[in-house]
């Protein structure tokens, strides 16, 4: 963050990235839909928390596409948007983990080696999964659905970092 003053947490670096991140991450897995699991809040509830995280200083947010079925990552978009937090300021560290549908895991997947990441991360809950998330490194997408997956995994400026 490019200013810490009245912040309440510190700031490390990642790894030799250069990329400072709050020493604490604020976990999102609890914010989505209720009915995903009782101790789900729902997103009224988490965009609450979101802006105390950022207001103590957090400024790093997990994510996956599997908490509460993309619930999740919705709700950290839109307390973003909605509070106006500085997108610059921000890491947010989302995965792959599981299917949240075949199709829509395997476009992801395709997605991200097609743009260059090397070596996705990926979490399976059983071997018939596994079989899909192997399978789905030789997908080709088309422009259309190649579009459609970037608009929501724009690449955005490390701030301070050259």
């Amino acid at each position: 963050m490019a200013d810490n003053t009245g912040k309440q947490i510190e700031y490390v670096r990642l790894g030799k990235s250069g990329l400072k991140v709050s020493k604490l991450i604020m976990g999102c897995m609890s914010f989505g839909s209720p009915a995903w699991g009782e101790w789900v809040m729902d997103g009224d509830e988490g965009t609450k928390h979101i802006k105390a995280a950022y207001d103590a200083g957090i400024n790093a947010f997990d994510t996956a596409d599997v908490y509460s079925n993309g619930e999740s990552e919705r709700i950290l978009g839109k307390a973003i948007r909605e509070y106006k937090l500085p997108r610059e300021e921000i890491v947010v560290l989302t995965k792959l983990w599981g299917a949240v549908s075949t199709k829509d895991v395997s476009e992801k997947l395709s997605w991200a080696t097609g743009v260059g990441v090397t070596a996705p991360i990926v979490g399976t809950s059983s071997i018939e999964n596994l079989r899909e998330l192997i399978a789905a490194t030789d997908i080709t997408l088309t422009d259309e659905e190649k579009k459609y997956l970037e608009e929501a995994y724009q690449t955005q400026p490390v701030f301070g970092h050259v």
